[in-house]
């Protein structure tokens, strides 16, 4: 028996003389062969024997050839690839021709393929970023990523604005089953510099999605110092931050959200500010929400619904948020802050401003609306 391998679909190589123990063949892959490897090069393999004189067998099936056996390769083969470590360091645009990566999605492309090992801070160093992005930028689970190896991205220090902007028809930024990562904003001064805009109107779009699922959840999630922008104010399924399930709907929940802190963020021009629903049966835990700015000055940019709507929740806080101008030019039921869930427990809400709730609505406006749960402390 023997093993062929090549790197990236270049030429073969071979290991025609196995480690045999009994009936336990051990194949050698010798990378000084293929010219060394690098991180991202994919490797590819397959077996063959000669059992009987003058038939050829390989794994997968499907190869062939005598000279020398199984030269011709099955239609598929086995393969693997070499992932890259994700650790340190990294730069993230144009304005420095030394950069790492020139755009976020290059950036999150990295850390999909690779496996972190460390720590590691991906810095925004351009004061815009829209051209030459692929949108919605997917950040799936990241691969060894540990309250240890934590992924975080920042702004450079030196910025005052650094504007994310582009139009999709989902999150503009899509965290699917991302946990141990962290979005801060702050730029020069402690501003909110990162503003990250998602330009679709379309139902169902909103500036960042964060997406929990029982086989992919959400856990020590961080999104703090940023502004998020929706498409548009008038259309009832548009979001600025959307935190829940594989479903975007007025009524979507997700599973399997812990530690999930949402802090000194600005959210407007959206139906709905801040959704976060976790389901009855796989509520939401340590959940903190704090010192956000929700809402604008203009009508026309504002959040028109609701400010936060929180179900749900298990050990939340939502403490020092300014919820501001929840209004629009069509008649619906608006509040500053919507509890609910026969599922939340133990909230404490806390010191937040809500102001400018209003609504032609027969039904009403609300500052704070709590629909259901037990053991809430309410003091604002």
């Amino acid at each position: 028996p023997r093993m062929f391998y090549n790197k990236n679909g270049g030429n073969w190589a071979v290991d025609s003389v196995p480690v045999v123990n009994g009936s336990i063949f051990t194949f050698n892959f010798n990378y000084a062969a293929l010219g060394g490897v690098q991180q991202l090069d994919t490797i590819q393999y397959y077996f063959a024997t000669l059992n009987t004189p003058g038939v050829v067998t390989t794994s997968p099936l499907g190869g062939s050839g005598n000279s020398p056996v199984g030269s011709t390769p099955p239609p598929t083969v086995y393969d693997y690839q070499i992932l890259a470590q994700v650790s340190g360091n990294y730069l993230v645009g144009v304005s420095n021709p030394n950069a790492d990566f020139p755009t976020i999605t290059a950036a999150v492309n990295f850390i999909n393929a690779g496996l972190t090992v460390g720590s590691a801070n991906f810095i925004l160093i351009d004061s815009a970023y829209g051209a030459g992005e692929s949108f919605p930028i997917v950040l799936n689970p990241i691969n060894g990523s540990s309250r240890t190896n934590h992924i975080r991205f920042t702004v450079d220090s030196s910025r005052s604005e650094v504007l994310v902007s582009g139009s999709s028809t989902q999150g503009l930024l899509h965290l699917r089953g991302v946990s141990n990562f962290e979005i801060n904003g702050a730029g020069a001064g402690g501003s909110r510099a990162l503003h990250i805009a998602n330009g679709s109107q379309a139902t169902g779009s909103m500036g960042i999605w964060v997406q929990s699922t029982l086989a992919a959840g959400v856990d020590s999630l961080i999104i703090a110092n940023t502004r998020i922008s929706g498409g548009t104010n008038t259309v009832s399924a548009n979001y600025a931050l959307y935190v829940a399930g594989t479903t975007v709907s007025t009524a979507g929940t997700g599973d399997n959200m812990r530690l999930i802190r949402i802090e000194g963020n600005e959210l407007r021009n959206a139906y709905y500010g801040l959704y976060l629903r976790g389901t009855t049966t796989s509520a939401a835990q340590n959940i903190t929400i704090r010192g956000n700015l929700i809402g604008d000055t203009a009508v026309a940019t504002t959040i028109s619904a609701k400010g936060m709507d929180l179900q749900n929740l298990i050990n939340g806080l939502v403490e020092g948020n300014e919820i501001r101008n929840i209004t629009g030019t069509f008649s619906f039921a608006r509040s500053g802050i919507e509890f609910g869930g026969t599922g939340s427990q133990n909230l404490v809400v806390n010191a937040n401003k809500i102001y400018g709730v209003f609504t032609p609505a027969t039904n009403g406006a609300h500052g704070l609306y709590v629909i259901s749960g037990n053991g809430m402390r309410l003091t604002n």
